[in-house]
């Protein structure tokens, strides 16, 4: 559900960025992309893993841990846009948390799709 607030956050931004000539745009863009669309597909990707894999329907700690994540480097890349003298530790530490929330997902999930189906036949 915390990708949900990015829309609303994303919006909020982009109107404020046709008003206040300090706040740009791409602080819009980002929220909208790294945090809505981020954490959605993050989402959409563990709840099919879980659910096709046939494994309980709940996040758990590692996986909620990769959804603050995703949420901390939309963060971080928004507040890079807006604070000029940091942007590039701030881009470079975005894109490290970034990474981290997929390796947590795929530490959480990896093993889940690596794990061949006994219900199926192996296919030749």
């Amino acid at each position: 559900h915390l990708g949900y607030l990015w829309i609303p956050a994303g919006l909020l931004l982009l109107a404020l960025s046709s008003w206040l000539p300090n706040i740009p745009q791409s602080g819009a863009t980002h929220a909208l992309t790294t945090g809505a669309i981020g954490t959605m597909t993050l989402a959409v990707m563990s709840r099919a893993t879980l659910g096709h894999t046939g494994k309980p329907l709940h996040a758990g700690a590692g996986l909620t841990l990769a959804y603050l994540l995703v949420t901390a480097a939309a963060g971080l890349r928004i507040t890079a846009v807006l604070w000029d003298g940091l942007f590039g530790p701030l881009v470079w530490a975005a894109a490290v948390v970034w990474i981290a929330a997929f390796v947590f997902y795929l530490g959480v999930c990896g093993p889940y799709l690596a794990k061949r189906d006994k219900r199926r036949p192996a296919t030749a």
